[in-house]
């Protein structure tokens, strides 16, 4: 949601299931869960509102982190 603050891990390697962050068309972050195939990769999106990607491959610097906490003022 709008306001919500993700807090992220650059690592060296991420495994299938991880919830990372994204650059994705234009830098535009996105988090999304990653899950690699033999025939390519999917990047579930987190909020159902948006589409999955599917892709031949991920550039190492597209990934800027593992999502290791969100949060969200509650008023």
């Amino acid at each position: 949601l709008k306001g919500d603050k993700v807090y992220l891990k650059k690592q060296d390697d991420y495994k299938n299931g991880d919830d990372i962050v994204i650059a994705i068309k234009n830098n535009i972050l996105s988090v999304r869960r990653l899950y690699r195939y033999p025939k390519g990769i999917i990047l579930q999106a987190i909020n159902p509102k948006y589409p999955t990607i599917n892709v031949n491959i991920v550039a190492g610097d597209m990934i800027l982190g593992k999502v290791t906490a969100i949060t969200r003022e509650i008023k």
